[in-house]
């Protein structure tokens, strides 16, 4: 299922003990287009805290009813926190992947490394096996951009522009 990135904006998070936060904005590689983070704002219970989520910790379904995630809320005090304006680097990343005991998933053809979804890459369950990229591909070039930040664009064709960013769609599943 698809969903309009500014109707899920606001949306309550939960953990497997309570609520979280609200999903604030969605972190997206603008070479795959896929989203690799949900930004998390925890102002509720503990001082406005920002922290990045993996899809990888969303297990099931979520939408404008909400987001559930397969942490804890202590798991997600002690992560990582995200400073406003600051581009998010491979060492970001790392530090929040590392945190939370995920893979990566850069480097190989797929989108989520040799898998189709990241519920994929976490179970290790591989819909099709494919051999690390070798057309010159990039992994430390691609920029991962904020959805909110990214809308209201302008776009351009090589006779003009076209058009401007009204909102994004993300699939449910990957």
């Amino acid at each position: 299922m698809l969903h309009l990135a500014h109707k899920i904006a606001g949306a309550t998070v939960r953990g497997i003990d309570g609520e979280i936060g609200t999903l604030e904005d969605f972190y997206f590689e603008e070479d795959r287009w896929t989203v690799r983070y949900l930004l998390v704002d925890t102002g509720k219970w503990f001082s406005g805290k920002r922290v990045l989520i993996s899809p990888m910790s969303v297990p099931n379904g979520w939408g404008r009813q909400g987001v559930r995630l397969n942490l804890t809320k202590e798991q997600v005090w002690n992560s990582p926190e995200i400073t406003e304006g600051e581009p998010l680097s491979r060492e970001g990343e790392t530090k929040v992947l590392t945190y939370y005991g995920y893979p990566d998933y850069w480097g190989a053809a797929s989108i989520w490394g040799n898998f189709d979804s990241p519920t994929e890459l976490i179970a290790g369950r591989a819909t099709e096996v494919t051999p690390a990229r070798t057309d010159g591909f990039d992994p430390e070039a691609r920029h991962l951009r904020s959805i909110k930040k990214s809308t209201g664009y302008h776009l351009h064709a090589r006779n003009g522009e076209i058009g401007h960013v009204d909102d994004f769609l993300i699939e449910q599943e990957s």
